[in-house]
């Protein structure tokens, strides 16, 4: 569970799992101090954390050598009627085209982040 606790300081948030805590902010644009990450950041940041997670699965599973995993992804919300997530995958070492394509394609379908925002989303109080 996360806990989200705000003070007087204008839109800094202190977000907390129980273990570690990061500051949120809104960015300065929208009235924030922008010295945090925003919370389309930290949306984006699950998604490419987890996508690089499961890219390191599948190649561990392909036993396929590699140096470094990058995913640089982005987040697109300027269209009210979809968000748009845009990710790379960069796979350090020698690996082929095909299996690269191979490992993204086995990510992308296997990534727990993806397949949540894959499905409807319900919103309830507790």
């Amino acid at each position: 569970m996360i806990t989200a606790v705000s003070g007087k300081i204008n839109f800094h948030t202190d977000v907390t799992n129980g273990k570690q805590s990061i500051l949120v902010d809104a960015p300065e644009a929208k009235g924030g101090t922008g010295s945090g990450y925003s919370p389309f950041d930290l949306l984006c940041a699950a998604y490419a954390s987890c996508l690089d997670i499961s890219t390191r699965v599948v190649l561990d599973k392909m036993r396929v050598e590699y140096s470094e995993v990058k995913v640089i992804a982005a987040i697109d919300h300027s269209d009210e009627t979809k968000t748009v997530f845009s990710s790379t995958i960069e796979i350090a070492g020698e690996i082929d085209q095909q299996t690269h394509d191979r490992v993204v394609e086995l990510a992308m379908k296997n990534c727990p982040i993806k397949q949540v925002f894959d499905n409807p989303i319900e919103y309830t109080l507790l």
